[in-house]
């Protein structure tokens, strides 16, 4: 689980409009803690992701902004293992910034080559456990996962 401040835009989402003008957040690439489904892009809606661990998104400042007005509020994906602790950050993004192929290059140009990058200087495989479940809608759901950090 990563600590610290805020690492800038190292992590990129697809939001998604469905024809109700619902919007949900697909991530398929964060890891162990990213989210296992897609995620309703509402303010503080919560779901369980895997076990006892919950997910939600909220929108707020980021440490070090210096303008305060809603418009500059980012949504925060966020986890928690079990409801007696506390949320835990992991990433930013706004929905009203359109990234383009420029942008992307940019990004993909730090995470695999800053020595400040945690990609560059970790091995990090993640193996999610599955087993049958009547209450999900395809008959499996997460219930855990096997990480491999490096050599731990």
């Amino acid at each position: 689980v990563p600590h610290g401040g805020y690492l800038g835009w190292v992590h990129i989402v697809n939001v998604v409009t469905l024809p109700d003008n619902s919007r949900w957040v697909i991530d398929a690439s964060f890891g162990g803690d990213g989210p296992t489904q897609p995620m309703p892009l509402v303010e503080g809606a919560e779901w369980r992701n895997m076990g006892t661990q919950d997910a939600r998104l909220i929108k707020d400042f980021l440490p070090g902004q210096t303008e305060f007005t809603s418009g500059r509020r980012l949504w925060i994906y966020q986890c928690r293992n079990s409801p007696d602790q506390s949320w835990i950050s992991f990433y930013a993004f706004s929905h009203s910034v359109e990234w383009l192929p420029a942008d992307f290059e940019i990004s993909n140009c730090f995470t695999g080559t800053s020595p400040h990058s945690f990609q560059t200087t970790t091995v990090l495989v993640v193996k999610f456990l599955l087993r049958e479940s009547k209450r999900s809608p395809t008959g499996e759901e997460i219930y855990g996962k096997r990480m491999l950090v490096n050599d731990v």
